[in-house]
């Protein structure tokens, strides 16, 4: 009994993959996005409040206080960044020794991989900044009036505006950096870190795959050149002929090599060396229905055209099937109405001894 599935399964099954692919629930991600949406807007608030009271604060100057404070935010941001950034587990490739690589197709080789530097620059600085933070923690104030003292030489010696201007926006730039960060970063960079592995995983498979085709190319290249030139000595053993047959045939069921055009002429001229011109035809055969159904009517097409007519030609020497003759003068004549230039080919072609006088193949070549 076959299997079958409801709309609300198929449903589920959908949302189960997008909870493995981002590692929420639907539930839990709307959630994030509306914690986000009311911490920005909380955010907003108290930046919109903080810029109204700079400004009643200096009004001649509300200007250069709004500058200094929007500075002071963009530090508090930077800061708050920084202390926010999600760390990345090491990876397996991370306890490997140096200098290994990868050896199976398909695997992501060592030296690629995501880039973690900002997460170790954030580390570092992270502790730096509370070391150093924690040892002078004692002079904050005194630092803290001596810049509200240069801040305030700017919004007319207001120092106290000046220092409140400079701890509220350097206050709210980090908190509002780091919740960000944590909330909005956090899932952005997870998902675009996964997407770099992915891509990563699929750029390497993609390269091993051309390096194999590469690989594959070349050695049918080897065999086929190896092929013809023993073939040109037409007392090529029959055993030799063979094994060629057995090496070729397998690039033949292979599909990746099925509008290979040499590839099958020559496998073609092989059966022919071992007397078994109907494996020589079926092989045509099935690459010329290939090409049109393809609609690749091309000199391709005429070539395996002209091959197949010599062979149902020598049948016919062989047998006397009119039937094999009617065949042969009927891929003639398609092979030269496609490819013209066979006309003089076959004017030669011992293959065609049997039709020379035929009135029929003589019209086809032009020698009547």
């Amino acid at each position: 009994m076959a299997d079958t599935k409801s709309p609300d399964s198929s449903e589920e099954a959908k949302k189960s993959q997008k909870t493995a692919e981002s590692g929420l629930t639907e539930a839990e991600g709307k959630k994030l996005g509306d914690d986000l949406l009311i911490t920005c807007i909380v955010i907003a608030v108290v930046l919109a409040a903080g810029m109204f009271v700079t400004v009643l604060a200096v009004w001649n100057y509300a200007a250069v206080g709004l500058l200094w404070g929007l500075g002071c935010l963009a530090i508090g941001c930077l800061g708050g960044f920084i202390f926010g950034i999600p760390r990345v587990p090491p990876t397996p490739d991370d306890a490997k020794k140096p200098g290994a690589n990868a050896s199976s197709l398909g695997e992501v080789p060592a030296a690629l991989g995501i880039n973690t530097n900002l997460n170790e620059i954030s580390d570092w600085l992270t502790k730096i900044l509370v070391g150093l933070g924690l040892v002078q923690l004692r002079k904050v104030p005194d630092y803290v009036q001596r810049a509200g003292y240069y801040v305030g030489c700017g919004l007319g010696h207001n120092a106290q505006a000046a220092a409140g201007i400079i701890i509220f926006y350097l206050g709210l730039g980090f908190v509002s950096g780091y919740v960000l960060t944590r909330m909005f970063l956090s899932p952005a960079f997870y998902l675009a870190d996964k997407g770099t592995a992915h891509g990563l995983g699929t750029l390497w498979a993609r390269i091993n795959w051309i390096g194999a085709e590469m690989r594959d190319s070349a050695k049918l290249g080897d065999i086929l050149n190896a092929a013809y030139e023993d073939l040109q000595d037409k007392k090529i053993p029959r055993d030799a002929a063979q094994r060629y047959i057995d090496a070729l045939q397998k690039f033949r069921n292979d599909p990746r090599w099925a509008l290979h055009r040499r590839l099958h002429i020559q496998l073609g001229v092989l059966y022919k060396k071992v007397g078994d011109l109907d494996t020589a035809i079926d092989i045509l055969t099935g690459f010329i229905n290939r090409k049109k159904e393809r609609g690749e009517i091309d000199i391709h097409t005429a070539d395996a055209l002209y091959n197949r007519a010599c062979y149902y030609a020598l049948q016919f020497a062989h047998s006397g099937n009119l039937a094999r003759k009617a065949m042969a003068l009927a891929d003639l004549k398609a092979s030269l109405n496609i490819s013209p230039p066979n006309r003089e080919v076959a004017k030669t072609d011992e293959d065609f001894t049997s039709l020379k006088d035929d009135q029929e193949f003589k019209a086809i070549v032009g020698t009547a």
